[in-house]
């Protein structure tokens, strides 16, 4: 089984936390698809800290990176069964976009896109 070293930084991919005081409380990736378009991946708040918008400070924190390096684009896959993921991810302006067939992730059944 890959590291999360080698499956995302060795491949040119970021790996953020969110901390509060000495604890972690969330993380993402982001993995690039090409030079311009990066995935936003393995976005989680630990279940003791949901609620305090640790997710959507997460995901403002990806976006802003992803401008400053001028990237054209971030994709998602996710869950319909998430609605409070997709909420937020909606307000943030990612929109559904088609989903590729034999596609990696199991439990997603939702590709979103946000033009930066």
């Amino acid at each position: 089984m890959k590291t999360a070293k080698e499956h995302i930084i060795d491949k040119g991919g970021y790996i953020f936390f969110a901390k509060k005081e000495d604890t972690i409380t969330g993380c993402f990736a982001l993995l690039p698809v090409s030079n311009s378009t990066f995935e936003l991946g393995k976005m989680a708040v630990s279940t003791e800290f949901q609620g305090l918008k640790i997710g959507q400070k997460l995901l403002s924190f990806a976006i802003e990176f992803a401008k400053e390096k001028s990237w054209e684009t971030l994709i998602l896959y996710s869950s319909t069964k998430l609605d409070n993921a997709l909420h937020i991810y909606k307000k943030f302006g990612f929109e559904e976009v088609p989903l590729e067939k034999n596609l990696d992730y199991a439990r997603s059944d939702i590709k979103m896109q946000l033009t930066l």
